[in-house]
């Protein structure tokens, strides 16, 4: 059961910020054709923070490489700017508190990220066979991704540590896990991940004989699902979704949800 999890992950989670054109939106930030930015970044939501976070992942690697200071600032200069308009564009300020806490990192705590990316990396790699370990792993990232702002990493390993709760059958500790990492999944727009998110805790209500709040999280997830903009990513989340349904033997609703699962067309 796990294995089936982890792919749900992978499936729904990999995304990158193929639908935002970094030359186009520099060029337009060097224009200060804001208009345009908040256009892109509303119609590619879910695109944002991977687009964003390249500056400041840039800017850390060029801090660690012993790049001039100019050349850090210069990244981080157009994450922040990037991150403000985004908060307009979508509403809220996490981008924005995303970005400042990032740029304001000391060197302990740039290096308290790198490790908190490093027990992340190790958490994965033993999930589907210990996920006992991976827990652990996972923990220690949260603990050093979370007072450094890491909204994303703390997404991520959220998720993951419902998966791997669950496969412990600690069901009301991964009910709580897979709540947190649906609401963290949101505010940075990340339907493919909420609604993954909501799938594991669907599994987690079916095992412990609450049918109807699995159902209730399955559509939730259906219909997150139906807003994303990339059709394949939208195909992979519905057909979890289809598979949740037989698992609950919800029969009728896992059939009218088939046809629209259908892989789109090349």
């Amino acid at each position: 059961m796990i294995s089936f999890w982890i792919q749900t992950l992978v499936c729904i989670a990999a995304m990158g910020a193929e639908g935002l054109n970094r030359g186009d939106l520099e060029m337009n930030l060097d224009k200060k054709d804001n208009a345009a930015i908040k256009q892109a970044f509303k119609s590619n939501a879910e695109e944002v923070l991977p687009f964003i976070d390249e500056y400041f992942e840039g800017g850390l690697a060029a801090t660690e490489a012993g790049k001039p200071k100019s050349e850090v600032q210069a990244q981080y200069d157009k994450g922040v700017a990037f991150a403000k308009l985004a908060d307009e564009a979508l509403g809220g300020d996490t981008f924005s508190k995303y970005a400042n806490a990032f740029t304001h990192w000391t060197p302990p705590q740039q290096k308290d990220f790198r490790q908190g990316q490093a027990e992340f990396g190790k958490a994965s790699k033993v999930l589907a066979t210990d996920p006992a370990a991976a827990l652990a792993h996972l923990e220690k990232s949260l603990k050093l991704c979370t007072p450094l702002g890491d909204t994303w990493g703390q997404a991520m390993c959220m998720s993951k540590v419902a998966v791997a709760r669950h496969a412990l059958k600690k069901y009301a500790e991964a009910i709580e896990a897979a709540t947190k990492a649906a609401a963290l999944n949101e505010s940075i727009h990340f339907l493919g991940s909420q609604a993954g998110d909501l799938l594991i805790r669907a599994q987690c209500h079916a095992d412990t004989d609450d049918p109807k709040a699995a159902v209730r999280d399955v559509k939730h997830a259906v219909e997150i699902a139906r807003r994303m903009k990339d059709a394949k990513r939208r195909s992979d989340v519905l057909k979890k979704c289809e598979a949740m349904y037989t698992r609950l033997g919800q029969n009728d609703a896992a059939d009218a949800l088939k046809k629209e699962a259908s892989p789109p067309e090349k």
